[in-house]
């Protein structure tokens, strides 16, 4: 998929409500063509208004055994654009996860390394949005 158009196309330039099938859906797409279907989908997707930032990803490791991960993320972006940026930004926080990365909560080398693979899909890494 050509990612940079499909955004161009769907982008109305007007704010964007998230839901949650569109992020499983952005997730599946941008999973399979910038990660090679190497992430596990979030357990639990939680879609609420947030006032510092606009998305955290949280690894769930209570037990071991059962490791699970939950994205909570903005009902509302000012644009379907900073809407992806955010939902890539936060892939890459639980890639970090899934490789036990120890700098995983930090924007770090093992975030920055994401920043041309995100860009090549018309994607911008950042460690915060405006």
């Amino acid at each position: 998929m050509d990612i940079p158009t499909a955004i161009k196309a769907l982008d109305p330039g007007t704010p964007y409500r998230v839901t949650n099938d569109a992020v499983k859906y952005w997730f599946r797409i941008f999973n399979h063509e910038i990660w090679q279907d190497r992430l596990p989908m979030f357990n639990t997707i939680q879609i609420r208004p947030f006032v510092r930032n606009w998305a955290m990803c949280i690894e769930d490791s209570d037990n071991p055994e059962n490791i699970r991960y939950r994205l909570a993320i903005d009902i509302e972006f000012p644009s379907f654009q900073l809407f992806l940026n955010v939902l890539a930004h936060e892939m890459v926080h639980l890639y970090q996860f899934t490789q036990k990365d120890e700098s995983e909560q930090h924007h770090g080398d093992t975030f920055w390394e994401w920043e041309y693979a995100l860009k090549e899909h018309g994607l911008t890494l950042s460690e915060a949005y405006a």
